[in-house]
């Protein structure tokens, strides 16, 4: 289904990623946590359809909100990054995808997020969370610096607020900056501590490679595909 959404609010969460808020003018996206849409941007120099994981939970009536991050090859990120102002109108299309949270999935789940990879699953913790469902999460995110960890704010008063939230951040480089998460990448040790064959569905996103890795550590550690699902951003 199309849609004609305003952008209401941008946000810089990192260096490098935006959030943008729609209002869908009174219409209603029916989604589910880690679905994703297609955001068309057309202007006199640029036609260019992009999809973009939800970040936004499905409970948020009325509005939709992606997070994007700038990549100088993609002409539609550095669009949304350099011109998209408050008050423009973008059209958009969705929902889409396969890989996404639901009523049905297990009621211990692990979500296994690189860099801009943790869009969809901010998504599911934010519908978790905000739906007061008893789903046990963990998250396990790894970013590039402390700089590129978006939404840790907002992920972290969700775990001290909650009994079953509960998250590890690790960062692959470190420089000056304060930081008080692991450093290195994700490895079996951080997935032992926190898998438990047979009791998780596993969610991952990341970028091309990542998640491959991280399944195949998964299996090494007794976890079935089946109960893995994954995707991958470009």
């Amino acid at each position: 289904m199309d849609y004609e959404a305003r952008v209401i609010e941008i946000r810089d969460e990192t260096p490098t990623v935006k959030s943008f808020l729609f209002d869908l003018n009174g219409g209603e996206i029916n989604f589910l946590p880690g679905q994703y849409i297609d955001l068309y941007v057309e202007t006199p120099y640029l036609h260019e359809v992009a999809g973009y994981s939800i970040t936004s939970s499905p409970l948020d009536k009325g509005t939709i909100s992606i997070a994007v991050k700038k990549l100088p090859w993609a002409n539609a990120t550095v669009y949304l990054h350099e011109v998209c102002q408050v008050g423009d109108t973008l059209a958009l299309k969705g929902p889409g995808g396969d890989f996404y949270y639901s009523l049905d999935s297990n009621d211990d789940v692990v979500l296994i997020a690189g860099g801009i990879g943790v869009t969809p699953l901010i998504s599911m913790c934010r519908y978790i969370y905000s739906a007061g469902l008893s789903t046990r999460v963990t998250l396990i995110y790894s970013a590039k610096n402390p700089a590129e960890m978006a939404f840790i704010e907002e992920l972290s008063a969700m775990e001290a607020s909650s009994h079953n939230f509960r998250c590890l951040f690790t960062v692959t480089s470190l420089a000056d900056e304060v930081w008080t998460g692991s450093v290195g990448r994700i490895d079996h040790d951080m997935l032992r501590t926190f898998i438990e064959p047979g009791r998780n569905d596993v969610f991952i996103c990341g970028p091309a490679g990542m998640p491959e890795d991280v399944i195949q550590m998964l299996k090494e550690l007794g976890v079935e595909e089946t109960g893995i699902r994954a995707e991958t951003w470009w």
